[in-house]
């Protein structure tokens, strides 16, 4: 009975907390990021800078992570369309595998399942992701999303020093709301990595990445009984077009690029600094099948018309640095700046709807102490952060700057 309550304990801490397995002692360490060492937070460039040319660089030997994951949250502090609450659980499975001369493997997969209790109306999945559109029913009720994520990527030494990888990521989600409409979604996402690397010596590398995804999210709804289905379109927070028809179909198409550098430097046997940058553009847009009248009073249907249209681009630097005061203690320091800005449209009338604009800079410090005798590790992280953001809901007279200091 003993042995049974304990194994009962354990599993309840093993899946309660929601993670990456690369990340799962880290995370379980308050998330501390720089003034603990781990073998996966190191400051170097795949770690730090998330280039897969460096994967055979800090993967020197066979691996294999499973992690389980369950989550739940909930409150009445929302926005307008949001759920209640929502529960998430799964599991993922990463395994590493060196391949000699021709170079490391990497695999991921993972299966999420999530359900939104009490989903407020809207049926796209990121209901706001910083696009002045929502798409909407009549009703709340559940919504639950189950589908696949997996991820392969490989690394190898092209010539002395110069090293080269390259990923992709495919991810496939399908939901389906509980009540009526009964929308149906299918979200498929995939991204391609590729990245490059010279270690000028032992103690300094720098690489860069180029990274692109493309994705679409398909909502359909048809009632089994031949109702009609009510749904809308918002152009902001206010202003509304209704679709009324026997059955729904509605895309969001999403596509983006980053590109990346990075630099990984230890001056010193007690010192590694990291450094990394990213711009990042993307866009989404809005398609629709819409029909039209003529002017001899046939109709037209237009299949993909493009509704809306938003384009997101941001880019952002970032340092972080610790030095090992004694092989017990270790002094932590961060600092990052970044940028995004978006603006969205009507695309038939060409007509500006929205513009947003945030910039972050943010300052940290930190320390651990290991005490040996106890093998107990301490740590602490303080960060300092100043926002401006900017926002222009011309189609809803709505304009707003804040300021805003976090700690």
């Amino acid at each position: 009975m003993t042995k049974r309550v304990s194994f009962l304990i354990l599993s309840f801490f093993v899946i309660s907390i929601m993670i990456n397995a690369q990340v799962s002692r880290t995370t379980a360490m308050g998330d501390l990021s720089y003034v603990i060492e781990d073998q996966d937070n190191s400051l170097n460039l795949f770690d730090f800078g998330k280039n897969p040319a460096w994967l055979i660089n800090d993967e020197k030997g066979m691996r294999l992570d499973i992690s389980p994951f369950v989550s739940n949250s909930w409150g009445s502090y929302r926005q307008k369309f949001s759920p209640y609450g929502i529960s998430s659980y799964g599991v993922g499975v990463m395994g590493v595998r060196p391949l000699g001369e021709a170079g490391t493997f990497r695999g991921l997969a993972n299966y999420h399942s999530e359900l939104r209790r009490k989903n407020c109306r809207t049926l796209k999945k990121d209901t706001y992701a910083g696009e002045a559109f929502f798409f909407v029913d009549t009703t709340d009720g559940d919504f639950e999303y189950n589908g696949p994520t997996f991820e392969f990527m490989h690394s190898l030494e092209l010539f002395k020093k110069v090293y080269v990888g390259a990923s992709v990521r495919y991810q496939i989600w399908d939901g389906l709301k509980q009540v009526f409409s009964y929308a149906e979604t299918l979200f498929r996402r995939i991204s391609g990595d590729i990245g490059v690397a010279y270690k000028i010596d032992e103690n300094f590398s720098i690489g860069s990445n180029f990274t692109i995804s493309d994705g679409q999210e398909r909502i359909e709804a048809k009632d089994v009984n031949l109702r009609s289905i009510d749904s809308y379109i918002y152009y902001g927070d206010t202003y509304r077009t209704l679709d009324r028809g026997g059955s729904v179909d509605h895309k969001l198409k999403k596509k983006g690029n980053s590109f990346g550098v990075q630099i990984h430097w230890q001056p010193d046997r007690k010192t590694e600094i990291g450094i990394k940058s990213r711009y990042h553009s993307a866009n989404t847009a809005v398609l629709i099948d819409e029909t039209k009248y003529l002017d001899d009073g046939t109709q037209q249907t237009l299949k993909d018309f493009e509704e809306g249209y938003s384009d997101f681009e941001d880019y952002s630097i970032q340092l972080k640095a610790r030095y090992n005061v004694s092989p017990e203690f270790m002094l932590g320091f961060s600092s990052s700046y970044i940028n995004n800005s978006s603006w969205s449209k009507n695309s038939e009338l060409n007509l500006l709807l929205w513009e947003w604009d945030v910039k972050e800079t943010a300052l940290g410090v930190g320390a651990s102490y290991k005490f040996k005798p106890a093998s107990l590790l301490v740590g602490s992280e303080y960060e300092y952060s100043n926002t401006d953001a900017d926002s222009s809901k011309y189609i809803d007279n709505k304009y707003c700057s804040l300021k805003s200091t976090d700690h």
